[in-house]
């Protein structure tokens, strides 16, 4: 099995790229997808514990807000070839559904998230790690555009929590591990060009 990891900014587009590269790989494959797609997103802990104004000024951008020990026991039993039962993380409550999914194993699988280059030992569970780097006024546009559409945000509240720990906890947990990633994709799922080589890249190692 391998494991491929995309990493970047908030809204840079890591879930579009994974996406475009996963419909490339199996619409050539025939009825049989072997490549599926995981997010750490869906490791976001769950706090129903916490009163709604807790949850409101939780620091969602900080490593201590995912559950890691979960995400890597679930990759690990995916490479024993055996199914998970994923999370699933509701960004209006800020708790986690009472039902997951079921994830069987294929050859391939690709995690996106933001911080996952973030710890040296997490990130060798990687056979490959790309990086999807936008700039700041990008990703924050397409933030603003997302949760004001579908996570029942106001704007004042998304730039407020942009400035307090979104962009802060982008230049201490993920700008500076970008070189960690073995190439680099500009401009998000924008970039055809890229998406296709990296694509290629992917099925060029599934086929050594």
């Amino acid at each position: 099995m391998l494991i491929i990891a995309i990493a970047g900014g908030t809204a840079s587009g890591k879930s579009t790229v994974a996406e475009k590269v996963a419909d490339l790989i199996n619409s050539s494959n025939g009825t049989s997808p072997i490549v599926s797609i995981m997010s750490a997103d869906w490791y976001y802990k769950c706090l129903r514990r916490l009163t709604h104004q807790q949850r409101a000024t939780w620091n969602f951008d900080e490593p201590n807000a995912i559950d890691w020990e979960l995400m890597q026991v679930h990759m690990e039993e995916l490479r024993q070839g055996k199914s998970i039962m994923t999370p699933r993380y509701d960004f209006n409550t800020h708790t986690r559904c009472d039902r997951g999914v079921v994830l069987a194993p294929t050859p391939i699988v690709i995690l996106d998230g933001i911080m996952i280059f973030h710890d040296p030992d997490f990130r060798e569970i990687f056979d490959y790690r790309v990086f999807v780097d936008v700039d700041e006024r990008s990703r924050f546009l397409r933030r603003l555009k997302r949760d004001t559409a579908d996570r029942g945000r106001t704007p004042r509240s998304v730039k407020e929590q942009w400035d307090a720990t979104v962009q802060p906890g982008h230049d201490l947990y993920v700008e500076p591990v970008k070189g960690c990633a073995h190439t680099t994709i500009k401009d998000g799922g924008f970039n055809d060009a890229a998406i296709r080589a990296l694509t290629a890249q992917i099925v060029a190692m599934h086929e050594s």
